[in-house]
């Protein structure tokens, strides 16, 4: 692929592998976690954003996630969690079933998007 368009079968070398993707976000979500009790909880990322990288990285494993999951991974409590997964359901980012949140596969799109954007912001760093 080469600008984002299918070509003769070349591939992008320089564009990070899913799992790639899957461990940065599991970095952000072990650096967020180092903060909780560190920091205020006002200070500590938005809700939302840990919710899909936390869940992005169950799908990767193959699995969904539950509320008390959820509430459990990003410290967030469960009032605070259903009010922020009601909005990534509302976004069409994520949907429940069977008793487990999940991303869709817009959501699927969007975080590993987002993960290859904080790769690219960060690989040039010193």
């Amino acid at each position: 692929m080469t600008g984002g368009t299918p070509d003769s079968g070349a591939q992008d070398h320089d564009a990070p592998t899913r799992e790639r993707l899957v461990q940065e976000a599991r970095r952000s979500i072990i650096a967020r976690r180092a903060l909780t009790g560190r920091l205020p909880p006002a200070f500590i990322p938005d809700p939302a954003l840990d919710f899909l990288k936390a869940l992005y990285v169950a799908q990767a494993e193959g699995r969904g996630m539950s509320r008390r999951e959820l509430c459990d991974q990003t410290t967030v409590a469960p009032s605070v969690a259903a009010r922020w997964i009601g909005a990534l359901v509302a976004e069409a980012l994520a949907f429940e079933r069977a008793g487990e949140v999940h991303l869709s596969a817009h959501g699927l799109s969007v975080v590993e998007d987002g993960m290859r954007a904080v790769i690219a912001a960060t690989s040039d760093l010193p």
